[in-house]
């Protein structure tokens, strides 16, 4: 009889806890709280069984702060702020036709920045240096010294800039962009290294054809003064 009454006791107590563990088994977990600082996963997006997502839209990239246009056959520069020009554009004189190339044109950044900087192609009067070692001392004084890339053209303020209203007469140098004084400061202190600089033989058919809009008509190429009465 008593081992009868242990045996219905320990099936009592066996029963008892495989109930305790099924129910433990059968309740929902408790909600997962997020650590300190950590922000809750986004949700997912909902879709339709069999349908893929729509792809989203590409988004353009955004201007950069700041940039620089030239214009050669115009020789005009202008200064960009979010893609917007920022004033009137600037005279500069580009290179003459029998200097320029196509490598000329196509984006460059401003890499190099002078107050001070002697060529060691050309000499102060303009003509070739017969030895690249007498730049010191023999080599053209370029102020305001912005180097476009890892060739040898750059932006600079040079004495032998001339204003011209006609742009057929702004081709004056042997590859550089000449700007006046004021100019060439204005840009030094404006443009920072690694400013972007476009190049194009002419807005037209670029999209930067939007700056004829803000250049004053004699300063295009093929302008004619309206006759007066």
């Amino acid at each position: 009889m008593r081992r009868w009454a242990l045996w219905m006791l320990g099936m009592t107590l066996a029963w008892g806890a495989g109930c305790r563990q099924a129910t433990r088994r059968e309740a929902a977990p408790p909600p997962m709280v997020p650590a300190a600082g950590v922000p809750p996963a986004a949700p997912r997006p909902e879709t339709t069984p069999g349908v893929a997502p729509k792809p989203a839209r590409p988004v353009a990239p955004a201007p950069p702060p700041k940039e620089i246009v030239i214009a050669w056959e115009a020789s005009l520069l202008y200064l960009l702020e979010n893609g917007k020009p920022i004033g009137k554009p600037l005279v500069i004189n580009g290179a003459q036709r029998r200097y320029f190339r196509e490598a000329h044109l196509g984006r460059f950044v401003i890499t190099e920045k002078a107050r001070v900087w002697r060529s060691n192609l050309y000499d102060v009067n303009g003509d070739p240096l017969p030895d690249r070692r007498l730049a010191a001392t023999r080599g053209a004084v370029m102020r305001n010294w912005m180097r476009l890339g890892t060739g040898a053209v750059g932006l600079h303020y040079s004495p032998a800039f001339r204003f011209h209203v006609k742009a057929s007469e702004r081709h004056r140098s042997h590859g550089c962009y000449r700007l006046s004084k004021e100019d060439s400061e204005r840009v030094y202190q404006w443009a920072p290294k690694g400013t972007p600089v476009h190049v194009v033989r002419s807005l037209a058919g670029t999209r930067w054809a939007f700056l004829r809009q803000h250049t004053p008509p004699e300063l295009l190429p093929g302008y004619v003064p309206p006759t007066r009465p």
